[in-house]
């Protein structure tokens, strides 16, 4: 045993005044740990490093979310100086496992509905949510140039490569900062959702939540790096909670066509992110698991890359380059 979980277990054992063993949970692509207590359904328990993952930022918004009606994990006690919490269960109905071609429809509505009550979120009691603009998605882009196409591929990072990363990013940013700005949950996706009794649903993973762009989480969600669904289907839910949106007044002005190539952009911008921390989670901390999501994420940017003509370019390096690096990895194309 570790010494974390030892120390884990003890300040458990203490609290709820039982002997317990902890049986670890598939996490996410970060620091944190998450484990069940054997024979009790009542909690979950999260072990985040306080010098990796700060977990203040977890309880402020879990206490604003369930404020606004939404089911996230209520904290019922926490150690500070280690980062451990004690957390409700939702139990094990997680979307990504769930989701199927005769269900789909009804719980991304689910989900769509809870969606626009987190945009409606005005701020976060006791944590200004930082803002997710111009400087850090340009940062997570530099990363994507830096851990997948140096660090994992070995493309040779030509002057003129950069150049057509930075104009290809500016693109993507652009469009990014001109869409309207709100509470962005930032991981609002089929890992983090769970199926619960009557109608509802479980929100997870919030604490990197910020003040980003309007189709950030929809793209999260419906053109999601763990599951996919027939692009046409995917339209068609993007366009549902564009009425939606209009219905709450956010997008009056914003012609369907604008909002759709928002929607294209900013996954593009999601998925390049995402493709660079999954490779990233393989070359630094030796976890491997989320390299199978890896063409996922490829496919979406080429099938973006390849709608818009400012984006010929780069749908062209991606396809002579990195797919063909890609391919020679040999690990879960």
């Amino acid at each position: 045993m570790d010494h974390r979980l030892q120390q884990l277990t003890k300040w458990l054992e203490k609290q709820l005044k039982n002997q317990i063993e902890l049986i670890p949970i598939v996490g996410d692509a970060s620091f944190r740990r998450y484990f069940r207590i054997k024979d009790n359904d009542q909690y979950i328990v999260m072990d985040s490093p306080p010098e990796l993952e700060d977990f203040h930022p977890y309880i402020h918004i879990t206490r604003a979310f369930r404020k606004l009606g939404l089911n996230t994990p209520e904290v019922f006690l926490a150690e500070e100086k280690q980062g451990f919490l004690l957390i409700s269960n939702f139990g094990t109905k997680l979307y990504h496992y769930e989701l199927n071609a005769s269900n789909v429809d009804h719980y991304y509505q689910l989900a769509l509905d809870d969606l626009i009550i987190i945009q409606s979120c005005q701020g976060i009691e006791n944590w200004p949510l930082p803002v997710f603009g111009w400087e850090a998605m340009h940062k997570e882009l530099n990363f994507f140039t830096e851990w997948f196409l140096d660090k994992y591929l070995h493309l040779a990072i030509t002057p003129d490569l950069l150049q057509l990363l930075n104009d290809t990013y500016n693109i993507l940013l652009t469009s990014a900062v001109n869409q309207p700005q709100v509470c962005v949950h930032r991981d609002y996706h089929s890992r983090n959702l769970m199926m619960l009794p009557d109608n509802k649903v479980g929100i997870l993973d919030f604490q990197d939540a910020v003040i980003g762009p309007i189709t950030y989480d929809l793209v999260s969600l419906i053109r999601d790096c763990y599951i996919d669904w027939p692009v046409a289907q995917v339209e068609c839910w993007a366009l549902i909670f564009y009425k939606m949106l209009q219905s709450s007044s956010q997008l009056k002005s914003i012609s369907k066509e604008e909002y759709l190539r928002w929607f294209d952009l900013m996954g593009l911008q999601r998925h390049l992110k995402a493709i660079f921390i999954f490779a990233r989670k393989e070359l630094r901390d030796n976890n491997d698991f989320y390299l199978q999501f890896i063409s996922r994420a490829l496919n979406y940017v080429k099938q973006i890359s390849a709608k818009y003509p400012e984006l010929n370019v780069f749908n062209e390096f991606l396809l002579t380059k990195i797919f063909p690096a890609w391919e020679k990895k040999k690990v879960f194309a």
